[in-house]
C-alpha cells in the first residue's frame, strides 16, 4: 500500500519536509492466477479525500503495470520493505 502526500516544507523547520496536501492511495495485490496479464499483480487506485476510484473502467491496470515495467526483475515492485530490529 501506498499513501501519498505532495511535500511541504515545516513552518517550525524550513530543513524538514513533511506530508502536505493528501494525493492519493495506491495497493498493489499480488495473485497470479487472477492477474496473469500484469505481472501476477492486480492494481487499485483511489485519489483526493473524496477516495474517488481512478480510471472509467478496469483497462487502467495496463497503465499501472506499464510504469512497473523499469522493475521487473524487482518483481514490478518499486519499494524495499524496511528491515525490523529483532
Amino acid at each position: 500500500m501506498l499513501i501519498a502526500w505532495k511535500e511541504t516544507i515545516h513552518p517550525a523547520w524550513e530543513k524538514t519536509i513533511v506530508p502536505g496536501e493528501f494525493i492519493q492511495v495506491e495497493i498493489m495485490v499480488k495473485d497470479s492466477g487472477n492477474f496473469r496479464e500484469t505481472g501476477g499483480w492486480g492494481f487499485a487506485r483511489w485519489k483526493g479525500l473524496a477516495l474517488k476510484p481512478y480510471g472509467t473502467d478496469a483497462s487502467f491496470v495496463h497503465e499501472c503495470f506499464s510504469c512497473h515495467q523499469p522493475v521487473k526483475n524487482k518483481d514490478y515492485v518499486f519499494t524495499d520493505p524496511s528491515q525490523l530490529p529483532k
